[in-house]
């Protein structure tokens, strides 16, 4: 993932959409999707994302004392003035989506907006309203069009079209991934080697905001140092996008044979907000495959801990 290194601008992207019966306009906007959930039942919740035009998933988790967030109006319309205060409200970037997933999901959108929208079915109590949106940029008017993909939560509603499907269906992907995101409070990393003088272990103990680097050795006349830094909320991130938590809770505790001819160990430990932990230690430069990007950063922090 792509780190962040300042709040950019507006970003305009051309997509283009073929019809072989109408002629589909062209589409210059910021904000491609939105995904909303509300829910006043037992505690309040205001949380989602909005998903711009660079890939971007960028979350908010409103309190009862936030600005209000700006709904469309009763025509389904928002300005742009009014989407960029809504932007303003998405405290965090949890991770980007690759340039050609966001190009074959946002040219679904106007075909999407032609689909049928069903009457709203009651269907559950207490469970509040989870709304799958995208968006067409009017340039004429300078405003959004809401495109409805499906609600569902104490009522349900309905868009019979097969893109708006498919749209939804993706971005119950993304949820998934910021449910992970949103779990994990803590990550550790280490690497250490048997047959070895000095400083033979090394780890980092990552949480929100500090990163805390270890050193020790096999024996009491080596000193342990400690030090610790601030973490980026975009280093942060980084580590945790994509970080799938069923797959890495069901790896075994110890895979191969760590350490085996000095080879080295390698372990990761991740630490949940409901208080589960699970440790992985494996032979080292040899981790699972769908760890590889998030070792490779945390490999590339553990090259800054000097021991001293």
């Amino acid at each position: 993932m792509k780190k962040i290194n300042s709040i950019f601008g507006l970003i305009l992207i051309l997509i283009s959409f073929n019809s072989c019966k109408t002629e589909v306009p062209v589409l210059h906007q910021k904000i491609l999707f939105e995904q909303h959930y509300v829910n006043y039942a037992w505690s309040y919740q205001n949380s989602g994302y909005l998903i711009d035009s660079l890939g971007y998933v960028r979350v908010f988790n409103l309190s009862k004392d936030t600005i209000k967030w700006n709904e469309p109006d009763k025509d389904g319309t928002i300005s742009v003035e009014q989407m960029t205060r809504n932007l303003e409200l998405c405290t965090t970037v949890v991770g980007q989506i690759d340039p050609d997933t966001i190009s074959y999901y946002s040219s679904k959108i106007w075909a999407a907006s032609k689909g049928n929208i069903s009457a709203p079915q009651n269907i559950m109590a207490d469970a509040g309203s989870n709304v799958f949106s995208a968006f067409i940029f009017d340039k004429k008017t300078n405003k959004y069009q809401k495109v409805m993909l499906k609600t569902w939560g104490d009522w349900t509603i309905n868009n019979d079209a097969p893109e708006a499907e498919s749209i939804y269906r993706w971005m119950t992907r993304i949820n998934t991934l910021i449910y992970n995101y949103n779990q994990i409070i803590e990550i550790k990393y280490g690497t250490s080697f048997g047959e070895c003088i000095g400083y033979c272990k090394r780890d980092l103990v990552l949480e929100n905001e500090k990163v805390t680097y270890n050193c020790s050795g096999w024996t009491a006349n080596i000193q342990p140092v400690t030090r610790s830094e601030t973490l980026t909320p975009a280093s942060w991130s980084d580590l945790k996008y994509n970080l799938n938590i069923n797959s890495f809770f069901e790896l075994p505790a110890t895979i191969g044979c760590p350490d085996c001819a000095d080879g080295g160990a390698e372990w990761i430990e991740i630490r949940l907000l409901n208080g589960n932990t699970h440790k992985v230690t494996y032979e080292y430069n040899h981790e699972p495959d769908f760890l590889k990007s998030n070792v490779t950063i945390l490999r590339q922090m553990l090259q800054k801990n000097e021991c001293k």
